[in-house]
Order: C-alpha cells, then sequence, then structure tokens
C-alpha cells in the first residue's frame, strides 16, 4: 500500500566512473531483492546515469548494467591516435559503438519511453533550439510526444558528453550531454515531482543521489591564468591539451553536480541521502570521465562495495525497502491508463 511518499532516485553523469553507480545500485538492489524502480516514483539520470536510470525503468537487473562497463574499451574507441590526446578537429571518441551496444535487444533494441511502466526524467540539452530538454515518461498531459522515443536515442542525447562523442541527432534535433544543465538531477526531479508528477508537498519527498566517485576539478598551478582553448602550462614543455578547451565540460558538470547537492542538502535536510565518495589524491589520476584502466575499474568497483557495505548499515536501506510508490498515471503510449 503507498505510503505518502514519494521516492526519487538521482543519478549523476561521469563517464566511465559510472562504474561506480552501476555497483552501488547492483548492490542495493540484491539487498532489497526486488527490481529497484519498483521502490521509487520517479527515477531520473544524466550522461551515463540516464543510460542507467532508463536500463532500471526497464528492470533490467542491475548486475547486466555493471556488464556493461565490460565493453568499455570499445565505447571509448578513439577515432584515431590523434584524435584521442588531440581532439581539434573533432571528438575524441566514435559514438557508433555506444549506440550499437545500446540496440542489443539485452539492454534497450527497440523499447520505447512510452512501453516503461515506471517514471523517468533524462535531462539533455537540445543544440538545435539552445535549451535544456528533459525527457519524460508521459505522467502529465503537457508529456505529449516523448513516450514515442526510443530509449536508445534518448540514451545517445543525454550522453554525448563534448570533445568525448559527437552532437547526437534525432527527430530532426540535435542534442548534447545533460550533464551541461544537470549533471545532479535530483533538484531538478524534485521539481518534476511537484509540478509534473501530482505530489507538491515537498516536506514528503526523499531524494537517493548516486554519484560517479568524482576527482573533483580546481585549477591545476602549472597553468596559466591567461590559458585560452589551447593555452600551454607555463612550464617550457608544450602541452595544448592544457587549455580550457579539454577541461571546461569536467568543471561545468562537476560544479553543478555540487550546486545541486547543496542546495538540496538545505532544501530537503534529512531526506536527501547522498551516495558518494571522495577519491584519495593518490587515486584522482586515473578517475577521469574516460580513464577505463584496470586501475580505474578496480577502484571504483572497491569503493562501490565499501560505500555500499556503509550503507545497509544504515536505516535507508529499510526505508527503501519498505516504500510502496503509487501506481504511475501516464496519459499516452500503450501504457496509458488514465483519461485527459
Amino acid at each position: 500500500m503507498a505510503d505518502g511518499e514519494f521516492w526519487i532516485l538521482a543519478l549523476s553523469g561521469g563517464g566511465a566512473r559510472g562504474l561506480f553507480t552501476a555497483k552501488v545500485l547492483a548492490n542495493l538492489e540484491n539487498e532489497i531483492d526486488c527490481a529497484l524502480a519498483q521502490r521509487f516514483d520517479l527515477i531520473a539520470g544524466t550522461s551515463v546515469g540516464g543510460i542507467l536510470a532508463l536500463g532500471l525503468a526497464k528492470e533490467i537487473p542491475a548486475t547486466n548494467l555493471v556488464e556493461l562497463f565490460d565493453k568499455a574499451d570499445e565505447i571509448f574507441m578513439p577515432r584515431s591516435l590523434f584524435s584521442k590526446y588531440f581532439p581539434l578537429f573533432g571528438p575524441k571518441y566514435r559514438n557508433n559503438n555506444l549506440k550499437a551496444l545500446l540496440e542489443n535487444d539485452e539492454i534497450f533494441g527497440t523499447t520505447t519511453i512510452g512501453e516503461l511502466k515506471h517514471r523517468v526524467m533524462i535531462p539533455s540539452v537540445n543544440y538545435t533550439k539552445g535549451t535544456p530538454r528533459f525527457f519524460k515518461t508521459p505522467h502529465h498531459t503537457s508529456l505529449r510526444t516523448d513516450w514515442q522515443h526510443k530509449l536508445v536515442d534518448v540514451a545517445m542525447a543525454t550522453a554525448a558528453a563534448p570533445t568525448f562523442f559527437s552532437v547526437y541527432g534525432f527527430s530532426n534535433q540535435y542534442f548534447v550531454d545533460g550533464g551541461l544543465v544537470a549533471n545532479a538531477p535530483g533538484l531538478v526531479a524534485v521539481h518534476e515531482a511537484m509540478h509534473f508528477a501530482n505530489h507538491p508537498d515537498v516536506k514528503t519527498i526523499h531524494v537517493v543521489s548516486i554519484g560517479t566517485f568524482a576527482r573533483g576539478t580546481a585549477m591545476d598551478p602549472k597553468l596559466s591564468p591567461d590559458m585560452g582553448i589551447l593555452s600551454a602550462p607555463t612550464c617550457t614543455c608544450c602541452q595544448p591539451s592544457k587549455g580550457w578547451g579539454f577541461r571546461l565540460f569536467e568543471l561545468t558538470i562537476n560544479s553543478q553536480e555540487a550546486m545541486s547537492n547543496y542546495m538540496l542538502a538545505h532544501w530537503l535536510e534529512d531526506r536527501h541521502y547522498l551516495i558518494d565518495g571522495q577519491p584519495k589524491p593518490e587515486q584522482t589520476s586515473y578517475l577521469g570521465l574516460d580513464n577505463i584502466s584496470p586501475e580505474a575499474q578496480k577502484t571504483l568497483l572497491g569503493q562501490a562495495d565499501v560505500i555500499s557495505q556503509e550503507l545497509f548499515s544504515q536505516i535507508l536501506l529499510q526505508k527503501i525497502q519498505n516504500h510502496e510508490p503509487f501506481p504511475p498515471s501516464f496519459f499516452y503510449g500503450p501504457n496509458k491508463n488514465t483519461e485527459i
């Protein structure tokens, strides 16, 4: 029986570091012994978090989502050796391998948003219009078209990270990574709950935010404060990759995530549960957005297990296990269950 509370699962973007998120989700799902989507009223996810959110909403076992990262070397396959280190004339990586992986029938296949049985919200940026774009299940009468979109297209749109992957186009529009506007989607998800999911009482909203064990982004003392797109550091060696053009995206998503979590902590107080960690200095050098080294993967998996153990000793696990969401109302598509 529904308990009157509204629980949101918010999954951050972070590229290859999403392995941390996926492993925490798998550990959590194993503990509650049912599909995670059955214990949340709304699942929001950005970039790699968006891919994971769509997978959970489709009730793909979280352990299967962890296995997606076994293909990381194919996902992050450089367009060329030059492009990997100096992506001056195009993105570092091809996005066709990621798309082919998601199109597998065991992942998304041809499934559309309208076929999902759980509410989702996936941030992106509509580059055609130059505005934020949030793909959603049809849980409000104004959401007339998104249900027709394939999960693959939505996943590719939210994960089109500038300089890493190409801008992604479908339905005659072009999209860029949602991390530019909501890398940590918990804040916009609360707005979604209050204004589009018929739950205006913020005092009964809970948000479980899962990060990607981000290393943070700060000023390298070797860099010139006057750096441009391709500025070199103040040392004598010339490394054009040290300019703004190659670090601005990561600074943007990390800053947005910090802001979102800060505001949620004030707004929701003890109803915001942040599941994340801070890497040690010796770990930061190999925890980049596209680092798929064995050392990086071992660190992410290990930290996910450590944090999961701490989580499972708290009352949060019991709260998630006991929550019974209200059945969502869908106004359009194959799962339409209410009249407009």
